[in-house]
């Protein structure tokens, strides 16, 4: 019997697979019977199956539950995929308590929780552009980086999967509240495949070079319900925007050598003023950059004289620009300066504002972990102690930017806007925030990765340019060379302003030496 999982030859008994631990034959939910996981429907009684003996879920072509957007994205760069080797990220994730669930449930009603499960992590894979290359019964395996190539695949994984964990957690108390009864569990890896082909409903063929798939399947049936497990590479590779706890080496089913596994815990706290170059891994000098430090030295040194400005630092990816702005950091801490910082980030454009949210929960001690009235309190307390009285002027616009429900007593001044009469009062509003931060001590606001800012963000940042012609303020974006995109933008219109014109700095590579 050949497992459909690693294709290992296991004898005809087997309940589980000799090569990956994979079930083999499958119990049906509804009379107890075993079958061959082959089975569509089970050959005693006739219930639907799915590959554990679960009610099937409604899942059609990958076609059919991939966004038209993604589909068509894939289909038009399939010929320079196929054959090709790529880096990739997988995604395992399966229900842990699904037999338990069927035999209480009964078949229909669990039918149609696999439904809503499905259905809401398959959004939040295809949400950070990962594909579902398989179902495997009551889960899941996702590739991200592959068939689309991306450069932070490890990333996008791991917020998926926070992203699948914090979705189930927040349906105890929504309408999916059923939902609150899956336990999941689930194990990321990444490594090499190979492309095969790609179909015209999206099925790919795909080989893994070594145990990439393996680890990954094992992780997850190593990990707790509720718990992500991910390996060694995986911790390497996100432990600057996410928390780890190492679980030690741990034999794995099927992998020769004992592997370090890390439990995922969560997405890292916004880095505090002066950790950035800790949490890059930075310790040696930094050679090579004398010049463009001391322009950075310069415009830093005129700010803190009361003289804001706006200033580009482009330079193609590894050319050291988060380096070179920590090396700067160090030099002018917090005490000195304010440093604020939001980030894009490659899946974020349709994502209004996401580089000033970050700015925001920064500015007002806002974790990503708060519940939402937590987070009201402390955006009314900071506003208040800024504004005083004036606060019910500004409290439900910036409420509404960090997706905050308005409560009843201030939801007059927004329910009636349309969508530009609140963009007004929006930037209005982050320009006040702006001009009373930069009163108290001279303020960097840093735009990373600024290549990939949404549209809002694009626009807000025009808004606030002019201000730093008349306030300690320097609008700083870092970024890639961007010829047409949202440093363009900013480029032209800085080019339109009277006063200081936009100052640039640009790293070429570094000389052999």
């Amino acid at each position: 019997m050949q497992c459909h999982l690693c294709q290992h030859e296991n004898h005809a008994a087997a309940r589980f697979c000799g090569g990956c631990g994979h079930v083999l034959q499958v119990e049906c939910a509804a009379c107890g019977a075993t079958n061959a996981p082959d089975n569509k429907f089970c050959d005693a009684c006739g219930s639907a199956l799915a590959g554990d003996g679960l009610p099937k879920p409604r899942v059609a072509t990958a076609k059919a539950y991939t966004p038209a957007h993604l589909a068509q994205k894939i289909l038009t760069s399939r010929s320079a995929l196929e054959g090709e080797r790529k880096q990739v990220t997988v995604l395992f994730c399966d229900m842990a308590n699904s037999t338990e669930l069927a035999h209480r449930l009964g078949a229909d009603a669990m039918h149609a929780l696999l439904n809503q499960f499905f259905a809401l992590a398959l959004a939040e894979v295809h949400r950070l552009e990962g594909t579902i290359n398989q179902f495997l019964g009551d889960g899941f395996m996702a590739l991200f980086g592959a068939p689309v190539a991306h450069e932070d695949h490890v990333r996008r994984a791991l917020l998926s999967a926070l992203g699948i964990r914090q979705k189930l957690k927040e349906a105890e108390a929504g309408e999916a509240a059923a939902l609150s009864q899956l336990r999941v569990r689930m194990g990321v890896n990444t490594g090499m495949v190979v492309v095969g082909k790609i179909g015209d409903n999206l099925r790919m063929d795909y080989t893994a070079i070594g145990d990439t798939t393996n680890i990954a399947a094992r992780l997850q049936q190593l990990a707790a319900p509720g718990q992500i497990f991910v390996s060694d590479g995986v911790h390497t590779a996100g432990r600057a925007y996410f928390d780890f706890s190492p679980m030690g080496k741990r034999a794995l089913k099927g992998i020769k050598e004992p592997v370090a596994v890390f439990e995922l815990t969560k997405l890292r706290p916004r880095d505090e003023t002066g950790t950035r170059a800790r949490n890059l891994g930075i310790g040696s000098p930094l050679v090579g950059r004398d010049h463009e430090l001391a322009l950075l030295h310069y415009v830093l040194q005129q700010l803190s004289k009361g003289q804001g400005g706006n200033l580009i630092l482009t330079g193609e990816p590894g050319s050291g620009k988060s380096r070179l702005v920590a090396e700067t950091q160090r030099h002018w801490p917090a005490g000195k300066l304010l440093w604020l910082e939001g980030r894009a980030v490659s899946f974020g454009r349709s994502l209004s504002y996401l580089p000033f949210i970050e700015i925001l929960k920064e500015c007002f001690d806002i974790a990503d972990d708060d519940r939402e009235d937590e987070s009201w309190r402390k955006l009314e307390s900071g506003l208040t102690a800024m504004f005083a009285e004036r606060t019910p002027e500004m409290l439900p616009y910036l409420a509404t930017v960090l997706a905050l429900r308005v409560p009843v007593e201030h939801s007059d001044r927004v329910k009636y806007l349309d969508g530009p009469g609140l963009r007004r009062q929006v930037f209005l509003c982050m320009r006040q925030l702006f001009e009373q931060l930069a009163l108290r001590q001279p303020v960097v606001l840093l735009l990373e990765d600024w290549h990939w800012a949404d549209q809002s963000s694009i626009e807000l940042a025009e808004h606030l340019l002019p201000l730093a012609d008349s306030m300690p303020l320097l609008v700083f974006f870092a970024t890639r060379p961007d010829p047409e995109g949202p440093t363009a933008r900013i480029r032209k219109f800085a080019a339109d302003l009277p006063g200081r014109r936009l100052q640039e700095i640009e790293l070429p590579p570094l000389s052999p030496e």
